[in-house]
């Protein structure tokens, strides 16, 4: 396979084998019957890789009519239940990280992400759309689920599902985490945000003998965990010197309904100063208080197993400053997505699915890539934006060459289909 230096630094396949590659991989994903429907991925893809919606591309390539394209997307993606096409695309995730990650020690980083919606909430929208609070104008989400491995500081992705409205957290923790357990990775934490500091959740983990670190929300001003680390800031949060970290048994009672029992965990406090340093970076999910006339240091905490080193509040706090690096997959997905207004909650799944695909074939790449003596690792130019853009100019030639016109007797103008014997 022939190879091309990028800056001289690292030898990666051309542009056009890595989209051919790409392309590949979502038409069978798709078990595309016909050439017309696996054109319509070429499509879709191009969306992706050029944040463009499919009316642009439309109008880029100038063969198909946007009303055609979506009445073969609608076939397509209509073809089986979304809960298929998440299975396929996690399958599709796994493929490129397991050969990578088999047998290695792992930290696993889950995450939501919350995609605003503006139109009306009515017929399947309203079991799909989540609330929050407002978000650029909206109080209404497709809600998405992430699970990364952050291996050798570089964060590849392994799964992706939907989080409906009504829908338990820990249930799409059980569908998205359970193949991951059978994966060959050796999982030596999972960490995640406060929204997962429920009993459902860390049940889950208990169960399956996983270690996990999570935000603690700070709720409960009166008993829970805002009362214990508002009195510890009351005794040491003013004194010069750091304060040492603490870790005490804490109990957390279930959601009214779920059924579950009340369940012990480790509570691990850590200090951080009131005010950061120019360097400092700070996860924005950990909840802090007020700051009191004199405080020097802010207590934050987080719930453990308890196990081995995550009992000690200093180890737990180091390792879960590296979960920031999530908050560029925030960026590179808004990097590679598509732009819709569409109502479909399967088109609008598969677009951020292809985008977290998109990361996959990223993180392979970087893996894949030769070093040149006397360079190291050095890649650190090696952008995913930049590759994006390549891939783009490469889908672009790609379409042009390949995709065909409708059939005559087959030509979609406004609502209706008609015979071009009758044009």
């Amino acid at each position: 396979m022939p190879a091309v230096s990028l800056n001289h630094r690292v030898s990666l396949p051309p542009p056009p084998y890595v989209h051919a590659m790409i392309l590949s991989t979502l038409v069978n994903l798709g078990a595309c019957p016909n050439t017309a429907q696996q054109q319509a991925w070429a499509v879709l893809l191009q969306t992706c890789l050029g944040r463009a919606s499919l009316e642009r591309v439309v109008r880029q390539v100038r063969v198909w009519s946007s009303t055609y394209l979506r009445e073969l997307l609608a076939a397509l993606l209509g073809s089986r239940p979304v809960e298929a096409w998440e299975a396929a695309f996690n399958r599709a995730l796994l493929a490129f990280a397991q050969p990578l990650l088999r047998g290695r020690h792992v930290v696993l980083l889950g995450d939501e992400t919350h995609l605003p919606f503006w139109g009306r909430r009515s017929g399947d929208l309203v079991a799909e759309l989540r609330g929050g609070p407002p978000k650029q104008g909206a109080v209404r989400f497709f809600a998405y689920v992430t699970i990364c491995a952050l291996f050798r500081g570089r964060r590849v992705v392994l799964a992706v599902g939907r989080w409906r409205a009504g829908e338990p957290l820990a249930e799409v923790l059980e569908r998205l985490g359970r193949p991951l357990l059978d994966s060959g990775m050796i999982i030596d934490s999972w960490l995640w945000d406060r929204g997962g500091a429920t009993v459902a959740m860390l049940d889950w983990w208990q169960r399956e003998g996983q270690p996990f670190i999570v935000a603690a929300p700070r709720k409960g001003a009166k008993t829970g965990v805002a009362a214990r680390l508002t009195a510890l800031e009351a005794a040491w949060g003013g004194q010069r010197r750091q304060p040492l970290p603490l870790a005490e048994s804490y109990t957390l009672h279930p959601e009214k309904g779920s059924g579950l029992p009340p369940l012990t965990v480790t509570l691990v406090v850590a200090w951080e100063r009131v005010k950061k340093a120019r360097t400092e970076r700070r996860q924005r999910s950990l909840r802090r208080s007020r700051i009191t006339p004199g405080q020097v240091w802010r207590a934050v905490a987080w719930f453990t197993d308890g196990g081995d080193w995550r009992g000690r509040g200093g180890a737990v706090q180091a390792l879960y400053r590296r979960r920031q690096s999530i908050e560029s997959s925030y960026r590179m997905s808004h990097a590679s997505r598509g732009r819709t207004s569409s109502r479909d909650p399967r088109y609008r799944f598969v677009l951020f699915a292809v985008s977290q695909l998109l990361q996959a074939v990223w993180s392979w790449l970087l893996w894949q890539a030769p070093r040149k003596a006397g360079h190291g690792v050095l890649v650190k130019r090696l952008w995913l934006v930049d590759l994006v853009e390549e891939w783009a100019w490469c889908g672009r030639l790609w379409l042009a060459e390949h995709l065909a016109r409708p059939a005559p007797d087959r030509v979609a103008v406004g609502a209706w289909a008609v015979s071009g014997a009758a044009v």
